[in-house]
């Protein structure tokens, strides 16, 4: 579909040109008059729209580094791992507490932190994928950075918590919203320390 439409589109700039070329104003036609100037305009706004095409159709995505992105990922991973255990193993440990025996449960366990690690190193290369991923459109840098980790943020972490543990009424309102916002500055500062380490292939 894609080479469709270059075609098609590289097709219609050929013909544009071709159209607009008799009415193209050379400097003597513009200053005998011979060319209505209106007509040129036209002409040269054409022309230097088929010239951003030609840019466009010539450029290419550069190949994503896999091994950059699995390295940056669990650097990302790590970051962001460190600092939940800091917000939810240490800061909220009570409040956690509380809320787990309200629901009857004892304490996270050794093999649960296990567990959340794991997924904090996935998510860590999914977030430096997701990087990699929109680093064409938007650039390198902290910038790209910022925008894939709220995007990682939105879907991993806010979404998550506001359903499964706010509105299901499993832990208070004050916890769910403290997590989720230590979660935010977690998954940027991975962000930015995973992205630091990304290099196109």
């Amino acid at each position: 579909m894609e080479r469709n439409f270059q075609a098609t589109v590289g097709n219609r700039c050929g013909l544009t040109f071709l159209f607009f070329r008799p009415i193209f104003r050379p400097p003597s036609a513009q200053a005998n008059g011979e060319y209505p100037k209106n007509r040129g305009n036209v002409a040269e706004a054409a022309d230097h729209s088929c010239r951003h095409f030609r840019i466009f159709q010539g450029g290419r995505m550069a190949k994503i580094n896999t091994g950059r992105v699995i390295l940056g990922g669990i650097v990302a991973g790590i970051v962001a791992n460190l600092l939940g255990y800091l917000v939810d193993g240490v800061m909220l440990a009570p409040r956690w507490a509380e809320g787990m025996k309200a629901l009857g449960h004892s304490e996270f366990s050794s093999n649960a932190w296990i567990w959340f690690n794991l997924l904090g190193l996935a998510g860590g290369i999914v977030l430096i994928w997701l990087y990699a991923s929109i680093r064409p459109r938007f650039g390198a840098g902290p910038r790209t950075a910022l925008y894939a980790g709220l995007a990682v943020w939105i879907v991993g972490v806010l979404l998550p918590n506001a359903s499964l543990l706010w509105a299901a009424g499993l832990f208070p309102a004050n916890l769910t919203l403290m997590t989720t916002l230590g979660g935010l500055v977690e998954v940027i500062v991975g962000a930015l320390a995973g992205a630091a380490l990304y290099k196109e292939a």
